[in-house]
Parts: C-alpha cells; sequence; structure tokens
C-alpha cells in the first residue's frame, strides 16, 4: 500500500503544482509562487504567483483559485470534506487582494509552514469549476502541472 501511494503522489505531482516545492536538499523554493515575504513575526505570508499559469483546460490560473482552493482545504465549506484540514491548522485566515497575490495569515508562527504547501495532496483548482460543481474533484483532475492526464480510469 505505502509503494502504491508513493507512485500517486509522484503521480499527482506532476499534474497539480503547489504554490511551493521542498528541493533535494530539503530547502524550499517557489514552484506557482513567483516569490513570497514573510512578516516579521512569521504569521503573515504574502505570495506573488507566476504570470501566464494556465490549467489543463487553457483556463488562467490566478490567486482567486490558489485562495479558493486553500479554503476549501482550510476550512472546508458544509458538505465538503479535508483531509488535510488538521494538518492546516495554524492557517486562520486566506485572502486574495488582486489575480497575483494571495496572503495567508497564521494563528501562529510555525517553520513547519512554507514545506508543508508543497505538499502534492493539496491541489490547487479552478474556482470557475468548483463553483459549478463543488465535488468536481472527486471524479476529475485537471491541473496546471507538466503533464496532463490523457484518460483516467478507476
Amino acid at each position: 500500500m505505502a509503494a502504491a501511494a508513493a507512485i500517486a503522489e509522484v503521480t499527482l505531482y506532476n499534474v497539480y503544482e503547489t504554490l511551493t516545492k521542498i528541493n533535494e536538499d530539503g530547502s524550499v523554493s517557489p514552484l506557482l509562487a513567483e516569490s513570497w515575504q514573510a512578516s516579521p513575526d512569521l504569521k503573515t505570508y504574502t505570495f506573488k504567483l507566476r504570470k501566464g499559469v494556465k490549467f489543463h483546460d487553457g483556463s488562467s490560473l490566478d490567486a482567486h483559485d490558489v485562495a479558493v482552493s486553500w479554503r476549501r482545504i482550510v476550512h472546508p465549506p458544509a458538505g465538503v470534506s479535508s483531509a488535510r484540514e488538521a494538518v492546516y491548522e495554524m492557517v486562520e485566515k486566506i485572502e486574495d487582494p488582486d489575480d497575483e497575490t494571495v496572503v495567508f495569515k497564521l494563528k501562529f508562527a510555525t517553520l513547519s509552514f512554507l514545506p508543508a504547501l508543497a505538499d502534492p495532496w493539496s491541489f490547487i483548482y479552478s474556482r470557475q469549476v468548483l463553483e459549478k460543481d463543488q465535488h468536481f474533484y472527486e471524479k476529475n483532475i485537471m491541473g496546471s502541472g507538466p503533464f496532463k492526464l490523457s484518460a483516467y480510469e478507476t
């Protein structure tokens, strides 16, 4: 079972992109994010996103998609479950003041926050798709990563 989970994780990491990535040396660097700044108290992180990122359907990925997706992970709406909700208990609020900026406000500072954003199971979805179908992700795969699935069979 562990091998199957590892294969799924590697596969999905190439289909979906995350805000950050963990490098071979253990350092954290931007992925969907172009850059980020942390407040001196490490309780506010402001991310600037890369420009020109597209979902596999050709639609643009922006800060509003990131914020909607992360709000679902951290504070899922009624009828939606999040297996990662407890992992992100440090997150108090997620803001998207413009198309290129996402701001995470934390309840407490923690060094695990930036690496946690690289979790390949924390998918970024199109907000338009989620507005049409809150459970789209349960039977569909549409990310922004370098690889697109040509078929999906359960």
